[in-house]
């Protein structure tokens, strides 16, 4: 925790004869999603981490609206938002990342996948999950 700089940051392809999957780990924004998105793209499906957002955090949580532009930087096709929701870390509302994200993401016509907690989705189908934190108790 105390080594500055010196941590591994990591992120996944994840390649098979019917699918390519990107997975983010925790990430600032950066040039190199296109890179990725050149060499290994284009992507069924990216999983990036939406949320936790603060100014000061850029270099390892990235605000929504550049968790939609990595996905377009990674040639994605459907966009599966995470690392949001699950505990109050940031001083934004929990529901705030994916306001935000939908937004950006209707006006770059980004198809999002937003199950709910411990809700299954097939990708190819209509079934992507709903606005639900619309609607949640704490909202």
């Amino acid at each position: 925790m105390g080594d500055r700089n010196k941590s591994l940051w990591a992120s996944w392809v994840i390649t098979t004869s019917d699918f390519n999957i990107f997975f983010s780990g925790d990430s600032g924004y950066f040039n190199r999603f296109e890179a990725i998105g050149k060499k290994f793209g284009p992507f069924d499906m990216t999983f990036i981490e939406c949320g936790a957002y603060n100014e000061l955090w850029r270099p390892v949580h990235m605000f929504p609206e550049e968790t939609a532009q990595s996905h377009i930087d990674l040639r994605g096709n459907l966009l599966h938002p995470i690392h949001w929701g699950t505990f109050n870390l940031a001083l934004h509302p929990w529901y705030e990342p994916m306001k935000r994200l939908i937004k950006a993401a209707d006006l770059n016509h980004i198809p999002v996948a937003t199950p709910m907690a411990r809700q299954s989705i097939q990708y190819g189908t209509d079934d992507r999950g709903s606005l639900w934190w619309e609607n949640a108790l704490y909202n």
